[in-house]
């Protein structure tokens, strides 16, 4: 795994998050993507999906996708999309085999930014359909507000 980001700093701390969840096979980092792709270094990027097509495929009960939902068992307690799947991040370099590379994923976590690790994790391990729900619960959250009770 490579890191991208802003800075030198920010490479830093990503790797020392990253190492603490027990994803530490990081092979190196960029802080100058366009300069990295003009040098003919590879870059993939991950699609990303928003709340409306999440909705329309729970809706549809898709045989063959999964909403894959990487957060902590503590976040859970929150809330879930009814229809997930739970499988936390850190336990994921673990236990990613059991999950079908023939299925499609949507992954999402609270904000989106572990859903992406987990996305590209899946996606360099030959998960050809997975994409990230952009916002995830904070998103999903604030498209279904919970209902008062009177």
């Amino acid at each position: 795994m490579a890191l991208v980001g802003d800075t030198e700093a920010q490479l830093h701390e990503a790797y020392t998050h990253l190492t603490r969840i027990g994803l530490d096979q990081v092979v190196g980092g960029v802080v100058d993507v366009v300069s990295a792709a003009a040098h003919g270094h590879a870059c993939e990027s991950l699609p990303t999906v928003d709340t409306a097509r999440v909705e329309a495929r729970l809706f549809r009960r898709d045989d063959d996708w999964t909403l894959l939902d990487v957060r902590a068992q503590h976040e859970l307690a929150e809330g879930a999309i009814e229809g997930s799947q739970h499988l936390y991040l850190g336990h994921l370099p673990a236990r990613w085999q059991e999950l079908d590379p023939e299925r499609a994923y949507t992954v999402l976590c609270a904000s989106g930014k572990r859903a992406t690790i987990a996305a590209s994790f899946l996606a360099a391990r030959g998960f050809g359909q997975v994409d990230v729900y952009v916002g995830s619960m904070g998103t999903w959250k604030g498209a279904h507000p919970p209902q008062r009770r009177p």
